[in-house]
């Protein structure tokens, strides 16, 4: 891709590889658990894949198409798994035993999968820690 089309488009590239990876540094230095350690260590890793890929695309002249979709989409799936199994592992430990919201909230994470962890991750997970904290 001669030209300004191209700059336009390895800068394009090159930009969130590095924001992945300054980002993935920032979420490590912070505290935080595990869940948000483990995305980090993720986000670096991606990061650092998409700069590495596009640079020795840059060197060697060819294009990187296949092999950048091949890590964002591998990190994505990465991603999600780990953020999935951290959430049912932070349902089945910390929800409480009263009633069936154990077990209807694992039920709805194990089926519906990333869709299902979110909704527990910003809906009940919060809720839940306000509770703890008020007893």
């Amino acid at each position: 891709m001669p030209g300004f089309v191209g700059i336009l488009v390895a800068v394009g590239l090159f930009t969130p590889g590095v924001a992945l990876t300054v980002l993935g540094v920032i979420g490590l230095r912070q505290r935080g658990d595990a869940m948000r350690k483990a995305l980090s260590v993720i986000s670096i890793i991606v990061g650092v894949s998409l700069v590495a890929i596009l640079s020795f695309a840059v060197v060697t002249e060819r294009e990187p198409w296949n092999a950048l979709l091949f890590v964002a989409a591998g990190g994505l799936a990465v991603a999600a798994g780990v953020f999935w199994v951290m959430v049912l592992a932070d349902c089945l430990m910390n929800e409480t035993r009263e009633g069936n919201e154990r077990i209807v909230w694992t039920l709805v994470i194990i089926f519906t999968l990333v869709i299902g962890a979110a909704l527990y991750f910003f809906l009940r997970r919060p809720r839940r820690m306000a509770e703890a904290s008020i007893n």
